[in-house]
């Protein structure tokens, strides 16, 4: 591993951000190795320090004649896209693609974003604020909200979503009666929208998600042959022992395999159904595997329904 490492940190195509809050990760959100509140938000404010101050003049260095993309994925790495605005890198050819694979954002005040290193002097009015309208200079600003996910909508070259469908529901305003986006982040969407700033891409799956030659499965198949249900039952019977279901090839699994995360996705939710959802489809012998990691007491709670429908209920990180 050191010597991967070593050869990763000399090249010039891999830039590692190196700080001690990333040291003894154990995952990617919601660390408890960390007694440290907010850990996810310092991480976000932390890598994005790296990449501003620290990785843009290594890679110009690198490349001193050449244009750079950056592409930016969700609110963690947002304000980067204010940060490559800022006046020094303005003789840089330097544009960001902001992709955002949900609405989920972060807010924090001026003041903390500077508190954590992220000097934002030069590039504040890049950023989007809830609350109120900043004004004067930046120092009379420090107490307002800076909306994560919204300023990269608001600051990057162009913005790319997870599909065109999703990018149509933001613009034509669905959903408004439930308040599920934000009034804000909605209208900087529509705006960019308005601009030709703004794509849905569909996701694609990797080319080994796919039966006839998935590594991960145990038996593998074909679309379009007769083997192909016997290979879908062999699997299943394979899966529901692996996470501790009951094995019957006739029960109907339903499969959650998204991060837990309030609000995300629905998240809580669908928990809180759980013991409706095993009584009402009793008769149909139900099973609910949840294959992911997220919030701890919403984990918590899963586990609890696990033990009351055993066999029925599966849940692995």
């Amino acid at each position: 591993f050191d010597i991967e490492l070593n050869n990763i940190e000399n090249g010039n195509r891999i830039h590692l951000a190196t700080d001690g809050l990333f040291e003894d990760a154990t995952r990617v959100y919601n660390d408890s190795n960390y007694s440290l509140p907010n850990m996810d938000i310092r991480r976000a404010i932390h890598f994005t320090k790296a990449v501003i101050q620290r990785g843009v003049p290594r890679i110009k260095n690198q490349y001193p004649d050449q244009p750079v993309l950056f592409h930016l994925n969700d609110w963690q790495v947002a304000l980067c896209a204010a940060g490559f605005k800022q006046p020094e890198y303005e003789k840089h050819d330097i544009k960001s693609v902001m992709t955002f694979h949900n609405i989920f954002t972060n807010e924090k005040p001026l003041y903390t974003l500077n508190k954590h290193g992220l000097n934002t002097k030069n590039y504040w009015k890049e950023l989007f604020y809830r609350g109120r309208f900043p004004s004067g200079d930046h120092d009379k600003n420090l107490d307002i909200d800076v909306d994560f996910l919204t300023s990269g909508i608001h600051a990057a070259d162009m913005i790319n979503t997870v599909s065109p469908k999703f990018l149509e529901e933001v613009v034509g305003h669905y959903f408004e009666d439930i308040g599920l986006i934000p009034d804000s982040m909605r209208q900087v969407i529509t705006r960019r929208y308005a601009e030709d700033k703004a794509r849905g891409i569909l996701n694609a799956p990797a080319a080994t998600a796919n039966p006839e030659c998935d590594p991960l499965i145990g038996e593998e198949y074909q679309y379009g042959t007769k083997d192909i249900m016997t290979g879908k039952r062999l699997n299943k019977l394979r899966f529901q022992e692996k996470v501790g279901l009951k094995q019957d090839k006739d029960a109907k699994i339903l499969y959650w395999p998204h991060r837990i995360q309030d609000p995300q996705k629905g998240a809580k939710m669908f928990i809180d159904l759980i013991p409706h959802l095993m009584n009402h489809y009793k008769d149909q012998k139900l099973q609910i595997a949840i294959v992911a990691n997220g919030e701890e007491n919403l984990i918590d709670q899963i586990k609890e329904y696990q033990k009351h429908f055993p066999g029925q209920v599966a849940y692995a990180d």
